[in-house]
């Protein structure tokens, strides 16, 4: 999820957004998926959305964490990309793969099969 560092009323979208997916997106063992947010433009200076208010944010909101963010200055960037993989192989790690019924407006993910193709050596 990503929000403007300076302006407090994208985090309104963040609860449209963040409702959405986990009204139509679930994880293969039906579990909701990993969501942070990102506070993002935080080379911009000026006012910034208190520290304190993001963790009570994400905490309501069953957000796992948040990051200032810069993709212009890639500030953080892989550092919350690394804690959300990070969260993301460990739910799965956290129990098997099986086969869920989702309600028709959503999707499941599931891990693709690997198909390995054959080398076709010339002449």
């Amino acid at each position: 999820m990503l929000s403007f560092s300076s302006r407090l009323a994208t985090l309104d979208s963040v609860i449209k957004w963040h409702s959405d997916i986990r009204e139509k997106v679930v994880s293969p063992s039906g579990r909701p998926i990993p969501v942070i947010l990102l506070a993002n433009k935080c080379d911009i200076h000026g006012n910034k959305i208190p520290c304190e208010y993001l963790i009570q944010f994400c905490k309501k909101n069953n957000i796992l964490a948040w990051f200032f963010t810069s993709a212009k200055e890639n500030i953080n960037i892989g550092e919350a990309i690394q804690f959300l993989v990070e969260k993301i192989i460990r739910s799965q790690s956290e129990s098997p793969y099986e086969s869920l019924e989702v309600p028709n407006d959503s999707f499941q993910l599931t891990p693709k099969k690997i198909v390995k193709k054959k080398k076709v050596k010339c002449c």
